[in-house]
């Protein structure tokens, strides 16, 4: 539905344009008739996403995890690449705050183009089955 939109600010700035064009198209007594509160407030009731709130009901989780990676040794820099793969310890934080589902955050998904920090899960899955920063 958004793939063109690659931002939050590119998702509102889109409809902003679209809600410029709608004043310019609406009767002049509706304009006049209403007072700027109620202008706003008609737009906005129509453009805008649901902000993500916090489940109170759940717990919050924190996962540390600790384990072995490989760099095959194909992947290492040239000079290393005949000492055979490398393996390293890997370690990384899950921090898992639950959120209340709405009928946004599939859009909110699609917008956020910092490192993937939440993930929507598809209809069928449970919020609880959560792996890599993923609900799925």
């Amino acid at each position: 539905m958004f793939r063109d939109i690659d931002t939050m600010s590119d998702y509102y700035n889109n409809i902003f344009e679209k809600i410029k064009v709608k004043v310019l198209t609406e009767k002049d007594e509706f304009i006049i008739g209403t007072t700027t509160k109620e202008l706003a407030e008609y737009y906005f009731s129509n453009n805008h996403l649901q902000k993500i709130e916090i489940d109170n009901d759940r717990d919050e989780t924190l996962e540390y995890k600790k384990d072995i990676r490989t760099i095959p040794s194909y992947e290492r820099e040239e000079g290393w690449r005949g000492d055979g793969n490398l393996d390293y310890e890997y370690k990384s934080i899950l921090v898992s705050i639950p959120i209340i589902l709405n009928n946004d955050l599939n859009i909110i998904d699609e917008l956020i183009t910092l490192p993937r920090i939440i993930g929507i899960p598809p209809s069928h899955v449970e919020l609880r089955d959560c792996t890599r920063g993923r609900f799925y």
